[in-house]
């Protein structure tokens, strides 16, 4: 038997995400335990939050290229 145990003293930031189809607004997500992904509470719509994509994106960004290490890849 496994038993897994969270760390009791973390620090959970909610956040409050608009539901882009139906304007409802879902409040106390967990953006960071869903990964950014929010299912509306009202119409059962799944998306990405906005903020959290543009935050996700933006880190992807500023990785390395990573055909770099490949003889003869072409940069885009």
């Amino acid at each position: 038997m496994f038993i897994f145990i969270r760390e009791v003293n973390e620090v959970m930031e909610r956040s409050n995400v608009k539901c882009p189809v139906c304007g409802h607004m879902n409040e106390g997500v967990d953006l960071e335990e869903t990964d950014g992904w929010v299912e509306c509470s009202k119409c059962e719509t799944v998306f990405m939050a906005p903020h959290y994509s543009q935050h996700l994106f933006s880190q992807k960004l500023t990785l390395n290229n990573p055909l770099s290490g490949i003889p003869g890849a072409v940069k885009a």
